[in-house]
């Protein structure tokens, strides 16, 4: 999700947050820099969330998605800084922290009967966009002509609203990927961690639908079911055509360095964006070629 997003669901949800009262009053004391103190705000987080995809929502142009592994790193960073608030991935819970080294905890209201509708932030599959049916679904794999004669490969693993999450594979070539490409490849991505074990999760770039269904750029490969419990790795924002594959050249140098590091320790869990083999998150190898009318 972008930035801008994540700032304006904050903005609107904290009024309607019922916090929780201590012994002393809403706010506990943390502290700042060489009297922060890791292990309560640590127990705190653990305790009071239990997901692994978090919003950080600080300004309009600096709030972002992170992982729960990355969470106390930002903190640090943050605390004394700015304030900033986090929230888990539905908007229900936050934590909110102050300049001065304190912080509460609160769930948005029991009086209201859910949680804000914001339309951006609604996962689903809608068939229609401003009434006009969309081309695409969760699953389908796209070939991009970029120019150049060069084709990137990405494949949508969500739809939000207005917006398709695209992820790109490990594929810059001269000609269309192959289903064979496909099955055999590697996605943006990176594993997170919990008490139940590793998961593989994706990076997603956000396009807008009916651009992307306009495109005679755009071309679907095949169609592949993919796993229901696929978790966001990292939420870039809006992009265009450039931007992926002004994106994907400056990131896959690092992504396969980090990729060949990680091969070389299977016995050591790393955090950190690298490539991910696509048959990890698709039922079946048998992608289905047909076209989409």
């Amino acid at each position: 999700m972008e930035s801008r997003l994540i700032y304006e669901a904050n903005k609107k949800s904290i009024g309607k947050v019922e916090w929780i009262e201590h012994a002393g009053g809403e706010w506990a004391y943390c502290g700042v820099k060489e009297d922060f103190r890791r292990e309560l705000v640590e127990a705190e987080l653990s305790s009071f969330f239990n997901q692994d995809v978090f919003y950080f929502s600080k300004t309009r142009k600096d709030s972002f998605t992170r992982m729960k592994q990355e969470l106390m790193l930002h903190i640090e960073e943050m605390i004394g800084v700015n304030e900033f608030c986090i929230w888990n991935d539905e908007f229900k819970r936050v934590m909110e922290f102050n300049k001065i080294g304190t912080f509460r905890k609160g769930e948005f209201s029991k009086s209201v009967m859910s949680s804000p509708k914001y339309s951006y932030l609604k996962p689903g599959s809608p068939d229609k966009v401003k009434g006009k049916l969309v081309k695409y679904r969760k699953g389908d794999c796209l070939s991009i002509h970029c120019g150049g004669g060069k084709y990137l490969a990405v494949f949508i693993s969500e739809k939000f609203n207005r917006f398709y999450d695209l992820t790109l594979f490990d594929y810059l070539e001269d000609r269309k990927p192959t289903i064979e490409d496909l099955v055999s490849g590697c996605y943006f991505g990176r594993y997170g961690d919990s008490t139940e074990g590793i998961f593989p999760c994706v990076e997603k770039l956000m396009m807008d639908c009916l651009e992307v269904d306009a495109s005679e750029d755009v071309e679907r490969i095949a169609h592949f079911e993919i796993t229901e419990s696929l978790q966001v790795g990292s939420y870039g924002g809006r992009e265009s055509f450039a931007k992926l594959l002004e994106h994907y050249n400056l990131s896959i140098d690092n992504r396969r360095t980090n990729t060949e590091n990680f091969n070389k320790r299977p016995d050591v869990f790393f955090i950190g964006d690298r490539l991910m083999k696509f048959k990890e998150i698709i039922k079946s190898e048998d992608g289905l070629a047909d076209k989409v009318p």
